[in-house]
Order: structure tokens, then C-alpha cells, then sequence
């Protein structure tokens, strides 16, 4: 990666890429060509046994019971107060196997959370932490099809992959768990390998995709791109008070015959319209606001900036923020403190970028 002109970014007890040069333009190269980038920070798990589903249903709000084979649902996981402490995929690889992802820098706290519910609840599972064996690398753009297709040999076909499925492969002669998610907003294939195989398929792919415009990306461009799908990052845009409902994740949540970490405050704060609210706001003029940044009222702070960017591909600068529950309609102003100066932005829904999602689905 250095010798690609990668710039690193301490996150936890990982080094980031953070940028091979121009973010702006790696994000272009992703929306308009097709992207690599290394996420082998994720904490990754594998969680088997007969008693699976159970425990799944436990740990996380959602349900999994009724998830298919070869399929793969978004979860957060809460904890005893409602707050959500991570969030991730969820694969069903077998009747009672899952892969499980969370959120980089976040894999140990992550492993301690689950031991400890398993050895409190006893049921028949085992757990690996499997984020230091597995690397991880995610290949993103309308052209990611057609650059890995011809790498894969017996398994699961790409073309055969819908979106949020997952399978397994041969790419470039290495094994391969298949994710077809898109944080990003495009057409994308996460691949989980063996960590001694990961420049090898890194190597590959980059060579299989120069006909295409293959470019690494790095974390600042898949900060500004999963902006522009309006998805939130645990621990930025969350704090030690959010709770599904207020940032738009109440979806999530089955209120039905079990009980789950979290049940009883969720319940609680679902019978309470939400205070503040986490939106979207698009912001004329070029001055991005300093993430942390007040939103204000009559000069007093009402509110934060969470994460802003300018968008290369929507030409806004745009973000999201934690703004009064009377402030987050569509069409709302806002108004933000940064530099000494007060900017007035709109609250817009999101995702900002292809919301119907046709771009990720293609």
C-alpha cells in the first residue's frame, strides 16, 4: 500500500488506509468505474452450533430465525439500556452457522460481549473470533462484476449473487467467503480470504481490473461515499445516549414473543417520541463544517454536526447532524456555528445518492 502512495490513519489498534492521493477522486473512480479497497479491520466471527438461532435472537434486536440460507440482513446490536454498541452483517452460511461482522477497532469489546451473554445463557454454541485470520477486501463500482467474474472458479457464480447474499468461491485459487454488500452505494463484493492469501487476491484483482480503471480507495473516499448513501458510523454519528429510533434504524427492531438484550428499554424509549433526531442537510457554498460543529438556535446549541463532505458526485457539500425533533422535517433549516461564521442548511432525507438503491442491486 505504501508503494501505491497510501497515507495511513490510526483507528483503534489498526493503520487505515487513508488515501492514495486524491479522495475526491478515488470516490469518482468507485461511482463511475470500479474501486478496491482493504477492510480487513471488520471483526469478523463465526457462530455455529445447535443453538444458533436462539442466541442470535438474543444478542440482536432483529430476528434471524426466518433468514435464509445464503442471505444476509443488517443488525445493531444494544445494549441493557437500548444504546446500540455496534453494528454489522449478519450471514447465514448453513442451518446453524452464521458469519458475523462488526465494526473496525471494535472486534475485541465485541468478543467479550458475546462470551459473556454465552456463558451466562448456556446454550449450545461456539463462537470463533476469526477478525485477525480473515482479511477482507471489498471490490465496489459497476464494473465489479466484470473484473472478478473471470477470476472466480467453482462456487458461487457472481452473476448468481443477489444483493445481500453470500456464498463461497475460489477467486484467483484462494477460498473465499463471498459478501455482496454495498456500504459504498454500488455494485459490491466483499471477499473474506485467509490473511496469508490477501496480497495475493489483492494482486489479482488489481491486475484483472487495469482494463477497467481499477484504483485503490481509501478510508476519507468511503467516508464521502456511504455520506452520500446517508449510512451512519457507530461511535461518530452515535453516542453513549443513541437508541435506534432516534437515528433511523427503528426498522431494525421485532417487538414479539422473545426476549432480546435491550427489550425493556427499547420498549420504553419506542412509547416516547424521540427528543433530537439524526438528519440529513445539504449546505450551499463550499465551506465544509468542522464535524462537532453546533447546530444552533438563537445563537444557543441545540444540536451537532456528526460528519460532513463535499459530494463530488452530487456537487453539495453535505452531512449529517443531531438536530431538535421539531427541526427534522424535510425541507427544515437549520443553522450551523463553524469559524466563527452561521450557515443555514437544509434537512434533507437520505440516502442523498440513488435512494431507490438500483445502483447497488444492479
Amino acid at each position: 500500500h505504501e508503494g501505491l502512495g497510501d497515507t495511513f490513519l490510526w483507528a483503534g489498534d489498526w493503520r487505515r488506509h487513508y488515501a492514495y492521493g486524491d479522495p475526491e477522486a478515488e470516490a469518482r473512480a468507485v461511482r463511475e468505474r470500479v474501486g478496491i479497497i482493504d477492510v480487513s479491520t471488520l471483526g469478523k466471527f463465526l457462530v455455529r452450533g445447535p443453538d444458533v438461532v436462539p442466541f442470535l435472537e438474543r444478542l440482536y434486536p432483529s430476528r434471524v430465525e426466518d433468514q435464509p440460507i445464503g442471505r444476509i440482513r443488517y443488525g445493531v446490536m444494544v445494549n441493557e439500556e437500548g444504546v446500540i454498541i455496534d453494528d454489522g452483517a449478519i450471514a447465514r452460511l448453513a442451518e446453524d452457522t452464521f458469519y458475523v461482522t462488526a465494526t473496525t477497532g471494535n472486534a475485541a469489546a465485541i468478543d467479550r460481549w458475546i462470551s459473556s451473554w454465552l456463558a451466562v445463557w448456556g446454550l449450545r454454541v461456539e463462537v470463533w473470533n476469526v477478525t485477525g485470520g480473515y482479511a477482507a477486501i471489498n471490490v465496489a463500482g459497476p464494473r465489479a462484476r466484470e473484473v472478478l467474474a473471470p477470476l472466480c472458479e467453482g462456487g458461487a457464480r457472481l452473476e448468481d449473487l443477489p444483493h445481500l447474499g453470500v456464498g463461497s468461491t475460489s477467486i484467483a485459487g484462494v477460498e473465499a467467503i463471498v459478501l455482496r454488500l454495498g456500504f459504498v452505494g454500488e455494485l459490491a463484493f466483499e471477499l473474506h480470504v485467509p490473511g496469508g492469501a490477501a496480497q495475493h487476491v489483492w494482486e489479482a484483482i488489481s491486475d484483472a481490473g487495469v482494463g477497467f480503471g481499477i484504483a485503490p480507495f481509501g478510508l476519507e473516499a468511503q467516508r464521502i461515499l456511504r455520506l452520500e448513501k446517508g449510512h451512519i458510523l457507530i461511535g461518530q454519528d452515535t453516542d453513549a445516549e443513541t437508541d435506534p429510533f432516534s437515528c433511523g434504524l427503528g426498522r431494525l427492531i421485532r417487538f414479539d414473543d422473545r426476549d432480546f438484550v435491550g427489550r425493556a428499554a427499547l420498549e420504553r424509549r419506542a412509547a416516547e417520541p424521540p427528543q433530537r433526531r439524526l438528519v440529513g442537510f445539504v449546505l450551499g457554498g463550499d465551506v465544509v463544517p468542522a464535524e462537532g460543529s453546533a447546530v444552533v438556535e438563537r445563537g444557543r446549541p441545540v444540536g451537532r454536526v456528526t460528519s460532513c463532505r463535499r459530494s463530488p458526485t452530487l456537487g453539495d457539500v453535505i452531512g449529517l447532524a443531531w438536530v431538535p425533533a421539531a427541526r427534522a422535517e424535510p425541507g427544515s433549516s437549520i443553522e450551523i456555528r463553524t469559524g466563527g461564521r452561521i450557515l443555514t442548511a437544509t434537512v434533507a432525507p437520505t440516502p442523498f445518492y440513488d435512494p431507490a438503491g438500483e445502483r447497488l442491486r444492479g
